[in-house]
């Protein structure tokens, strides 16, 4: 009986080593197979994946770059176009500044030349008849003399001013020989 027990308990023990060792075998397979996999996955199945990825991200950086470029590109475009109309619309107003200062001149000197002697001409007359009705009215000598201290001091003053108006006024023609050039071109 012994022996049976004995027998029974070494085929146990037989069975439970090939178990043990079949699924050592199992583990060992298994493995070598998950790192096959894994060696597969890693270097062969992943670089169509990985490459069409790469692509994607690069289309989408060239998009990138070339919007950035083209927005660049109009800025610089738009930047320039309104440089070019500024500097259109300050020749466009000084050109309009020379010709208003040239025809407000004009139209000055010829004002000036057509009403500066009728203005002598009146104070002459207002003048003289002042005078002459003070002389009339038996005052003539006091009034004379009081008049002649009044227009004295009035024509100084007068003469003073129109002094400063002629040195201000050549000095501004002095200073702005564009304005001489254009009034011989307008003369001629």
């Amino acid at each position: 009986k012994v022996t049976g027990l004995l027998r029974v308990r070494v085929v146990k023990l037989s069975n439970e080593r090939r178990h043990r060792k079949a699924i050592l075998i199992q583990k060992y397979i298994r493995r070598y197979l998950a790192m096959h996999r894994y060696e597969f996955i890693k270097t062969e199945a992943l670089l169509p994946v990985q490459r069409s990825i790469r692509v994607s991200q690069a289309k989408i950086e060239v998009e990138r770059l070339r919007w950035h470029a083209h927005k660049q590109d109009l800025i610089a475009r738009t930047m320039w176009e309104g440089a070019c109309r500024i500097q259109e619309r300050r020749a466009a107003v000084r050109i309009q500044a020379y010709q208003r200062m040239a025809s407000q001149r004009h139209w000055y000197m010829r004002m000036l030349f057509r009403a500066l002697p009728r203005i002598q001409g009146m104070c002459r007359v207002y003048h003289a008849r002042k005078a002459f009705q003070a002389c009339r009215r038996g005052t003539g000598p006091v009034l004379q003399r009081a008049l002649r201290a009044l227009t004295a001091a009035r024509r100084r003053l007068m003469h003073r001013a129109a002094f400063v108006i002629q040195k201000n006024w050549r000095h501004h023609l002095r200073d702005r020989p564009h304005f001489n050039n254009f009034l011989a071109l307008e003369c001629s």
